[in-house]
């Protein structure tokens, strides 16, 4: 269907760090289904490439709104979290998402 070829494109651009156009398809993605995950994922996982932390909270938040159960979320977070010094606030990102049958 027409969104994963999306994501696939997306994916595409962003193992050839060209986080730019990966974000344009994202976000495109995004706009056309609300309800994908791995749009959102991407996204959030692009713009902590970039250091950019915040806007990269912003849209891993919005994944887990969208599949409260998307691991790769959580542990980016953590990770995130981590990162900025947060250890104890990461280790519950990670716990929770190694609980996820």
């Amino acid at each position: 269907n027409y969104d994963r070829a999306l994501n696939q494109l997306g994916i595409a651009y962003f193992n050839k760090q060209q986080y730019e156009e990966a974000f344009q398809v994202f976000d495109r993605n995004m706009k056309l289904n609300p309800k994908n995950v791995i749009a959102f994922y991407y996204s959030g996982l692009i713009f902590a490439q970039n250091n950019d932390f915040k806007t990269a909270l912003t849209y891993l938040d919005k994944s887990l709104k969208v599949n409260a159960r998307y691991k790769p979320s959580y542990y980016l977070i953590a990770r995130i979290l981590s990162i900025q010094g947060n250890e104890a606030e990461a280790k519950k990102y990670i716990e929770y998402a190694n609980s996820i049958q």
